[in-house]
């Protein structure tokens, strides 16, 4: 799976390499101007550190330098962010879109085993970590390895090898411990995230069902419910957070000692006098100048993982497939075609699952203009036989026929335009009345709304309203009767 999400990274930025590459040509001439700082800093000590009456201008120019590369390595990395914001916005909006619209290709099947907010949550999450993930390849790993590397080669060109020993083992340490830890805290972080996807869905169940909680008084029991999840996620981060602490520690600890090592090595060499002040100095920023990426590092190392993580949960709703036929058309499919209307269900048998049994054997045919009424208790399958009229779901056997021609054979979109529906629950868009009036024509003009909400018998109440037809509805509809709904 990860090596999957690295070659989708790869291809978004290959697919922007102009602007890739131009960001990391200025990335390359910050740690350039961030590396040459502290030599710098090192000429002026020397040199203001010379005997008294040579000339000052040279560390006063220096001092110039100092302050306009200091400046340079700052505003590089604003340009380059700013060249660079372009490939992640356009590649997250990117996979929100193509998620968004496999979500709507699967079929009822998938959703309705699904917890709506779990999957919000991770559409949400996921398309955030490909966006921390593409800046954590080009502007964390890359520049640090450089900056790292920049360093190495002028300590053992100025100071031999006792100083690149001493900073090539604490890197090892540091690497060596981050990785070991980090990987015992992921089991951590994906039970943290798996929480947070239910104590999502909680949230979002009730606050759907807001109406019956009130109904039947059950706000504590509801809370409860939430409480209980939360209690467990409680848990699960503060076992999260004390294994992040260790590794905070563990990991100041490493550079700490590397730190003082160098120092102490440093210390000895200018008491000898083989080092200058400046030497000192040059060797202090140095360290620390690259102990903050190290640390930066870490973190990041730490932060791609749980980005990692909510990115696999990502491609988990991209992988998810329903039963064939429910969510693409079969293989040259071809456009409904409606001459009189004729419904025929023949010998058809249907279970949501295995083990519940809705349809047995059902027979039976609507002629066109025929008026048809199915009654039965609740339970016994009359909405089922719309969600199979509509192919939303598949029969298990048999075969339903629109004017002679196979559902299987047909594609979704033609069936589905050709059908009108006005169902029990009707869930609206938080959008305006003319939206949802309009909503099953793709280009409803005007008039075609108005028109429609005058056959409903709805025209004379939405003139009353101060907006008329660009009244919102509210969410799911919540501003209208439940009859003004189904008009």
């Amino acid at each position: 799976m990860r090596v999957r999400i690295a070659l989708e990274l790869w291809r978004a930025i290959w697919h922007y390499r102009a602007r890739v590459l131009a960001a990391i040509v200025l990335l390359v001439l910050a740690k350039a101007a961030a590396v040459a700082v502290p030599l710098l800093l090192k000429e002026i000590v020397d040199g203001f550190g010379r005997a008294a009456g040579q000339a000052i201008a040279l560390p006063v120019l220096l001092l110039f330098a100092y302050a306009v590369v200091r400046f340079a390595a700052n505003a590089l990395n604003e340009v380059r962010d700013m060249t660079f914001v372009q490939v992640t916005q356009h590649t997250v909006a990117s996979f929100t879109v193509r998620t968004f619209g496999h979500l709507h290709r699967l079929g009822a099947r998938f959703h309705s085993q699904r917890e709506t907010g779990a999957v919000v949550r991770d559409l949400e999450k996921g398309t955030a970590g490909i966006g921390y993930l593409l800046g954590v390849a080009v502007f964390t790993v890359v520049p640090t390895a450089l900056e790292i590397g920049s360093v190495l080669v002028i300590v053992i060109g100025k100071y031999g090898g006792g100083f690149t020993a001493i900073i090539l083992c604490t890197f090892a340490v540091y690497a060596a411990y981050t990785v070991v830890l980090t990987r015992r805290r992921t089991r951590y972080q994906r039970r943290v995230n798996a929480l947070e996807a239910e104590s999502n869905a909680r949230v979002v169940d009730s606050l759907l069902n807001v109406d019956t909680v009130k109904y039947f008084a059950r706000e504590d029991v509801e809370r409860g419910r939430l409480e209980r999840v939360l209690d467990a996620w409680r848990e699960a981060g503060v076992d999260n957070q004390y294994a992040l602490s260790t590794l905070h520690i563990g990991q100041s600890a490493c550079i700490g000692a590397g730190i003082a090592a160098v120092m102490l090595l440093a210390g000895q060499h200018v008491a000898r006098g083989t080092m200058t002040i400046g030497d000192l100095v040059l060797i202090n920023a140095y360290i620390i100048q690259i102990s903050l990426p190290l640390n930066a590092l870490g973190f990041v190392f730490r932060e791609a993982n749980d980005a990692m993580t909510n990115v696999e949960r990502l491609f988990g709703l991209l992988d998810a497939r329903g039963k064939p036929g429910e969510e693409s058309d079969a293989p040259g499919a071809q456009p409904l075609v409606v001459r009189g209307g004729a419904i025929e269900f023949e010998h058809v048998d249907f279970g949501y699952e295995p083990s519940r049994q809705i349809l047995w054997d059902v027979s039976f045919r609507i002629e066109p203009g025929q008026t048809v009424a199915v009654v039965g208790g609740s339970g016994s399958g009359k909405s089922t036989l719309a969600r199979l009229l509509f192919r939303l779901y598949q029969p298990d056997a048999g075969t339903i026929r629109i004017d002679g021609q196979d559902l299987r054979l047909v594609t979704a979109r033609s069936l589905r335009d050709a059908l009108g529906i006005v169902p029990q629950d009707t869930i609206l868009f938080n959008d305006t009345l003319a939206y949802n009036i309009g909503y099953g024509k793709r280009d409803a003009t005007r008039g075609e709304v108005i028109a429609a909400a005058r056959g409903a018998q709805l025209d004379a109440f939405i003139e009353r309203l101060p907006d008329a037809y660009d009244t919102r509805v509210g969410e799911r509809g919540v501003r209208l009767s439940g009859g003004e709904r189904q008009r």
